[in-house]
């Protein structure tokens, strides 16, 4: 893991919640669900291809797997209510948005914690890793051959 591919995520999830935080203060709630949902897939697709796929402990990917589920699950109930309300009059869908919107909003926020802190560690340990496998490598022997 490289440290572009944490400052690009970092870079494309704060245009996204940029507009997505805009949407919401303009009340524009179908654009802020929509803008969320990418966003909250987004990080579930990173969590689980950066994260989830380097962990070797079974109890911590336990955990991590739980936490992808409880978001994979606020996701799913997000999209099975605006389903659900799409061809309904917007008086009475406004005040379901404002909440899909805030559960998305809440999910966000914790989901990004917590996929940003995994991801700076795991680069950390990777890239002291590496250091540690090229200083302990003597150059000037060749390796024995059994």
């Amino acid at each position: 893991m490289e440290n572009s591919f944490i400052g690009e995520f970092n870079k494309e999830f704060k245009k996204l919640y940029f507009d997505y935080n805009k949407a919401v203060s303009e009340n524009d709630f179908d654009k802020a669900i929509e803008i969320g949902e990418r966003i909250l897939k987004g990080l579930i697709k990173i969590s689980k291809e950066h994260i989830l796929g380097v962990l070797r402990n079974s109890t911590i990917k336990d955990l991590v797997e739980d936490i992808i589920a409880f978001h994979e699950k606020n996701l799913a109930f997000i999209e099975g209510t605006c389903e659900a309300i799409k061809d309904m009059p917007v008086l009475f869908t406004f005040d379901t948005k404002e909440r899909a919107v805030e559960l998305l909003s809440s999910s966000i926020s914790e989901f990004f914690s917590f996929v940003l802190g995994a991801l700076i560690i795991l680069a950390d340990l990777e890239a002291t890793a590496r250091n540690y496998s090229t200083k302990n490598e003597d150059k000037s022997s060749v390796p024995r051959v059994m």
